[in-house]
């Protein structure tokens, strides 16, 4: 199940971001090719995966956008955008009207990081996405514990929003720890916000969920009165790698550089086409030396440094 990186910029300037360099030196900025895209369409077709996931780092951006949206259409592709929606209503209405099959993970920071403009735009798009009948979730970023998380659920309320993704993916950056995945402050911040809005949303995790986040108690009270599904560090992405857009492959964007550095990175979509090498496979390869239940390849090097 790959995540397809069609652009390498962005238009925001997030204090978790691990890509920063691309937004200061426009040279390292790239779109994604229509050859690339239809490649990369024809190998989940061999491989029968109807799922286009398209991420990192501000895909509604890119040029080619809604080009590749109406191509993944036409070939039945369920669509995964990950965006943060921060743009002009009319944009949002001019990429995504008449296309189907298309889910948004929006990605929402604390508010006080919009300005007024961004925020008062960011309801107008939930607001336009609701009428092309887009289904969106709300991811967020949770970055500073010490901020209330009250105002992501009455933004879901008001947009009929009621799956909530708690991301603490983006906790660690190469020079620094933005949150303590295994600090007591974070997983009393969750576990008081898991208690208040179960019942009323579905809330879910990405990976950076330590196994010893939570008492024993408290995961007895998640298994037994809430839905969700607990699982750790890189078990949510098990079955997940990303395809770049040069066509090559690797586990995990963030840690990109320890993946070429260890010159693990040979596969690409054209290898994988000439040899019918299958997603099976690939993941074998890139697993084996990054996944982790316990903690992070990035933090553990963060804390090496430390």
């Amino acid at each position: 199940m790959p995540n397809i990186i069609i652009n390498n910029y962005c238009n925001q300037k997030c204090s978790y971001c691990f890509a920063n360099e691309n937004m200061k030196d426009k040279k390292l900025q790239k779109n994604m090719s229509l050859s690339i895209f239809l490649k990369v369409l024809k190998f989940l077709k061999i491989n029968n995966d109807l799922n286009v996931r398209i991420l990192w780092w501000e895909p509604i951006i890119s040029p080619n956008i809604r080009k590749f949206l109406q191509i993944a259409n036409k070939w039945w592709f369920n669509i995964i955008i990950f965006s943060n929606i921060n743009t002009e209503t009319e944009n949002i209405k001019n990429i995504f009207n008449g296309l189907k099959w298309i889910r948004i993970n929006c990605n929402i920071n604390d508010k006080d990081f919009y300005s007024d403009k961004e925020w008062e735009n960011i309801n107008y798009n939930l607001e336009a996405l609701n009428e092309l009948w887009i289904n969106v979730i709300i991811w967020y970023n949770i970055t500073d514990i010490n901020k209330s998380s009250e105002f992501i659920f009455d933004l879901a309320i008001k947009h009929n929003i009621y799956t909530i993704n708690l991301k603490i993916t983006n906790s660690s950056l190469w020079w620094n720890l933005l949150i303590d995945n295994v600090s007591k402050k974070l997983w009393k911040y969750i576990f008081k916000t898991i208690k208040k809005y179960h019942k009323q949303f579905f809330i879910e995790f990405s990976c950076g969920l330590d196994k010893t986040i939570f008492t024993e108690e408290e995961i007895k009270y998640i298994k037994e009165n809430t839905e969700i599904k607990l699982k750790f560090w890189c078990e949510w992405n098990i079955w997940k790698f990303d395809i770049n857009t040069d066509w090559t492959m690797f586990k995990c964007f963030p840690l990109e550089q320890i993946f070429k550095n260890e010159l693990y990175s040979t596969i690409n979509i054209n290898n994988t086409l000439k040899n019918n090498i299958k997603i099976e496979d690939i993941i074998k390869v890139l697993n084996k030396w990054l996944i982790s239940t316990w903690e992070c390849s990035a933090n553990k090097k963060i804390k090496e440094k430390m």
